[in-house]
């Protein structure tokens, strides 16, 4: 370990409370979004207790995973199975009880099948690069690690420390970001924008749902990445046998605590409370339904004159400020520059 450093400092955990007491009003939404998640996850695994065997998980990805939950969010599940498991009898019961709990209002998980589906476990962590690492599993695979909570069964925690133990299989050394885990990242962030400007193509000007997701790249994407990003730069706190612990400990808080507990530890804490604060208003923003629905309502050619979306793009730019200064005007730039660069 890093001298000076102690495993109780290496927590993100409560990160965001600490920044908190020095904020006016604290982070309210970020704060009610949290509770309004563990009330949810908490009511939806009482419902599907006794439903699923302790080898198939119930899985919530996105906001839910997030703690970042409002009344409009997605509704992100998967069911996690053992291999030739995910047809079976029982769990395609299980997903009809998932379906009729989660699909409703419009909040299906999106129509690629990505999610709202039972798979396997096992090719997340086998199939990592080459031909067999698809769209699906790049996502699926990052975004179990990134972002998600188990409502059931233990499979989902075996998945999680399987795609793990497969990043750090070889090339781990002491105080060096993990090179295949960094550049995993980077790739799933990069086929987030490729796949952003595809749906664009494939929809076209009139696409209902291009505006938010522009507006979510700018904002909840870009938190995701760094609060996946951050921690493997800071690897250099570790020694080789002590990466896999640290890494552990970063991806089971939120990605905002990850992203604050990283503004701490470079000191920067007048950037943080900017760019958290920029994050807490758009949290705010998806909380609003009628601001919901004047962004759902806006394309491509009424976007850029609407005072929704300069707001959105204030929110964004703040956002992006505040990463860029973590990244690149801190202790952090020469890893930064060494890593994200070349």
């Amino acid at each position: 370990m890093d001298p000076g450093s102690s495993a109780e400092s290496l927590d993100p955990h409560g990160a965001l409370d600490q920044f908190a007491s020095r904020r006016r009003g604290g982070f309210a939404n970020l704060r009610s979004a949290q509770e309004l998640a563990d009330t949810r996850i908490q009511a939806a695994t009482a419902d599907l207790a006794g439903l699923a065997p302790d080898d198939v998980s119930v899985v919530m990805f996105g906001s839910w995973a997030r703690r970042e939950l409002t009344d409009g969010s997605d509704n992100d599940w998967a069911i996690l199975t053992p291999e030739g498991r995910e047809h079976d009898d029982h769990v395609q019961q299980l997903a009809l009880h998932c379906r009729s709990r989660f699909n409703d209002d419009g909040k299906a998980p999106g129509a690629q099948d990505v999610f709202g589906i039972p798979f396997a476990w096992t090719p997340l962590a086998r199939y990592v690069g080459l031909d067999d690492d698809t769209n699906t599993n790049l996502t699926r695979r990052m975004l179990m690690l990134l972002e998600s909570v188990a409502l059931t069964g233990s499979v989902r925690d075996q998945c999680w420390r399987a795609i793990l133990e497969r990043y750090l299989e070889h090339g781990v050394k002491d105080h060096w970001p993990p090179r295949f885990l960094l550049n995993d990242t980077i790739r799933y962030w990069r086929t987030i924008c490729v796949d952003f400007e595809g749906k664009h193509a494939t929809g076209g000007e009139d696409d209902p749902k291009w505006v938010m997701r522009n507006a979510k790249l700018r904002t909840s994407r870009t938190m995701l990445f760094a609060g996946g990003l951050l921690p493997v730069l800071f690897c250099r706190l570790c020694e080789k046998d002590e990466i896999p612990g640290f890494l552990a400990r970063q991806y089971a808080a939120t990605p905002v605590d990850r992203v604050a507990w990283a503004f701490i530890q470079m000191g920067l804490i007048d950037e943080g409370l900017r760019c958290l604060g920029a994050y807490d208003e758009w949290i705010s923003m998806l909380q609003d339904d009628k601001i919901r629905a004047a962004i759902g309502a806006l394309r491509e050619n009424t976007r850029d004159a609407s005072p929704v979306f300069e707001r959105v793009r204030s929110v964004g730019s703040r956002l992006q400020r505040g990463l860029l200064a973590l990244l690149f005007e801190s202790d952090l730039a020469p890893e930064s520059r060494r890593f994200l660069v070349f």
